[in-house]
């Protein structure tokens, strides 16, 4: 049964949801569902709080130690990168809602597991394929100068020989969180940050092994933490009754991860291939403006991360009550979220505001660079709500399995708002056109994100009931 045509599986005796213990912290279809919400939201967010101090540390140690041209190469690479990881995080979204319904519903979870190893796999090898053949194309294409493509393509092309590695450590983790053990996702993806951070001063410090360290820091802490993360998830199948599953449950299993994933790729896709584009905008203002958006986009993750981790932790409380079949418990977990939210982003966006000068002076010490970030800060964040409330709401379709809301938000607000709009009043403006583009495509995104949901049939959109 897919995940978007299965209903509410009812409750039966002697099943594993039955079985489960009401106060196991992985069983989102018991207890008071904010509060375990919440509380499965914290390990995901100091999950991310590391990978995003990582980043930054990366960021430091590329800016100390190869200044701007390095963080400039960096910053054109990692628009491939995304582009590279689409399909990765659409059969992680994939199979953590997936798994979450399997959970909730008391079914066996390994088919889903190891078609989305399959899959995994598979992305891999067509990762370092597209690479090897459009990379070059693709960084002459953006125009940035002859000796950052150069810099951008080594980076590229040496992350790219390690892509299993750093796929399968995303997969391993979305396994754990789709059944609901954030904080074992945490501990795996919080070794891996610790590594990378350590490994990355290392090999482009004392090593002086430059942008191709950098890449090899990645992949060499991300084959560690998975090979950990594979490690603990065979000590608990070990101790797993019943068969194994079959050949064919598990091609069926993979076909629905990836019709549940598709929209998910397609819109990590539409936001990769359109940050292409934008790095082509920004790059014809100078490599200091490239920099210092280099930065920002580090920066906004940051800031995001615990809206990100509420959306994600709300997209496993609902798959996972969908398979239990508990609607009221969906209905409290997302209104709950969303005032949540918008308690969190106004202290988020006041402490960015307040702080933007010292926040833009930990980076670099080029005037121009900190310029740009600083004027970023003051103009995006007052609107910072608008973002994280879209972030959580896409968290509660997800979990419901409609990926597609969030796919044509990303078209609608990124790909036909803030593209033409940062093209448009760039070459206006300058800097600042850049930056209202952003403020705008939030405001979009979030417009139709509550249209979609509340009842958008207005305007072609099939809307997702509130449960």
């Amino acid at each position: 049964m897919t995940a978007e045509r299965a209903g509410p599986a009812p409750h039966r005796p002697g099943t594993a949801t039955d079985e489960r213990d009401p106060a196991d912290r992985t069983d989102l279809t018991r207890g008071p569902v904010l509060r375990r919400t919440v509380s499965y939201a914290l390990p995901v967010a100091g999950s991310s709080l590391l990978q995003q101090s990582y980043l930054l540390v990366d960021g430091a140690v590329v800016g100390h130690f190869l200044g701007s041209p390095g963080l400039a190469a960096v910053g054109a690479a990692q628009g491939l990168v995304y582009l590279l990881s689409t399909g990765s995080y659409g059969l992680a979204g994939a199979f953590s809602i997936r798994i979450g319904q399997l959970t909730g519903a008391g079914q066996d979870p390994r088919a889903a597991q190891r078609a989305l190893a399959t899959g995994t796999v598979l992305w891999s090898l067509v990762g370092v394929g597209l690479t090897l053949a459009l990379a070059g194309p693709a960084f002459a294409a953006m125009g940035v100068g002859a000796q950052v493509a150069q810099d951008a393509r080594l980076f590229l092309t040496t992350y790219s020989a390690g892509l299993l590695p750093v796929f399968g450590l995303t997969a391993i983790a979305a396994v754990y969180g789709g059944r609901g053990d954030s904080r074992a996702s945490m501990l795996l993806l919080g070794l891996g940050n610790l590594l990378n951070a350590g490994l990355v001063w290392w090999f482009v410090g004392p090593l002086e092994l430059g942008l191709a360290g950098a890449a090899c820091a990645t992949v060499g802490a991300s084959a560690l933490a998975a090979g950990v993360g594979l490690s603990g998830l065979a000590r608990q199948h070990g101790g797993r009754s019943g068969r194994a599953p079959t050949a064919s449950a598990v091609r069926r299993e993979l076909r629905t991860g990836i019709r549940i994933g598709l929209p998910i790729t397609a819109q990590h896709l539409v936001i990769g291939l359109g940050a292409t584009v934008l790095l082509g905008i920004v790059a014809g203002l100078g490599t200091a403006v490239l920099a210092g958006i280099t930065v920002i986009v580090r920066l906004e993750l940051f800031a995001s991360l615990v809206f990100l981790a509420l959306a994600s932790a709300l997209s496993v409380t609902v798959a996972q009550n969908t398979g239990a079949g508990h609607p009221d418990r969906i209905r409290t977990a997302v209104g709950g979220c969303v005032w949540l939210t918008v308690a969190l982003s106004v202290p988020v966006s006041v402490g960015l505001v307040t702080s933007r000068d010292l926040v833009a002076g930990l980076f670099v010490s080029d005037p121009v660079v900190t310029g740009v970030i600083g004027r970023y800060i003051a103009i995006t964040y007052p609107f910072f709500v608008c973002y994280a409330l879209m972030v959580v709401i896409h968290g509660y379709v997800t979990g419901l399995g409609r990926t597609t809301i969030p796919l044509v938000c990303t078209l609608l607000s990124f790909a036909a708002v803030r593209l033409p709009l940062s093209a448009l009043l760039g070459d206006r403006f300058g800097v600042d056109g850049l930056i209202w583009a952003v403020v705008v495509g939030w405001v979009v995104g979030l417009g139709y994100t509550v249209l979609a949901v509340t009842g958008g049939r207005r305007v072609g959109v099939t809307p997702a009931r509130w449960p």
